[in-house]
Order: structure tokens, then sequence, then C-alpha cells
């Protein structure tokens, strides 16, 4: 996993110019960002992940496509990180974009079962069913 471009880099940079802790890469593909989620989506996190969202208010263009998160590195979540989640999901949409989830552990999935938010968020079990479903989406575009 590599982050392909200075701009892509820039972008998902905290303030120190380094990736947030909470991400381990992103590969940038055609019609989908994969984003590689990494250690715990806690309290501290969540702070990252606002900062995330305000800057990518502020760089709409750069949320220019649909948007993969991998959660196979994820120890564990909590609302406010979901919370955020549903931030970035909301600004996807208002851009006539996706958000999907694979890999998801199933302590997140049983979170967005009690939250009611199962039905919110695109789960998928794996990688593949994952790509699989961006193609049938860029069917769409045509």
């Amino acid at each position: 996993m590599i982050i392909p471009d200075q701009t892509l880099r820039t972008f998902f940079s905290n303030e120190k110019g380094e990736l947030p802790s909470f991400i381990h890469g992103v590969d940038d593909y055609v019609h989908v960002k994969m984003v590689y989620l990494k250690g715990r989506l806690d309290h501290s996190a969540s702070s990252e992940m606002e900062y995330f969202f305000i800057k990518a208010q502020k760089n709409p263009g750069q949320l220019n496509k649909d948007v993969l998160l991998d959660f196979r590195k994820v120890e564990e979540i909590d609302t406010s990180s979901i919370a955020q989640l549903l931030k970035i999901l909301a600004l996807l949409k208002k851009n006539q974009h996706r958000l999907g989830l694979f890999n998801v552990p199933e302590r997140m999935l049983s979170q967005l079962e009690v939250l009611k938010l199962e039905n919110v968020f695109q789960v998928f079990s794996s990688n593949t069913e994952a790509l699989l479903e961006v193609l049938r989406w860029s069917q769409e575009w045509k």
C-alpha cells in the first residue's frame, strides 16, 4: 500500500505532514480510494478524524470518488469514531459518492446493530466483494 502522489499524501496527512495514527495506507484507483485503517479507533483517533473531516470540507475535490475502508488491522472502535464515519459518509453522499466498509470486526458489526446503523453503511465481507461492488457502481456511471 502506498500513497501514490504528493497531493493525496497531503490530503490524508495531519498538520505534521504524517499519516494519522489510524491510517496504515491508501491506494488510489480510478473509481475508488481504498483506505487501510489500523489500531484503535477511539477518542484520540476521533480527534484526528475530525481534523480530516474539516480538511475534506475545505477541499471537496479530494473526495472525488467512492471510498472503501479496510478494518482488517483495527483493534477497537468506539462510538465517537463511528460518529466521524457518519460525517464522512454524509460528505461523500453529498458529492454523490459512496462509502463501503470491509473486513469489519464482529464487535463493530454488533455496535452498528445496537446503534441501528447496520443498514446505513455498506459492509462487505472481503476486499474482493467490495471491489466487485465498486465495479458494479462504476457501471452505473456509464
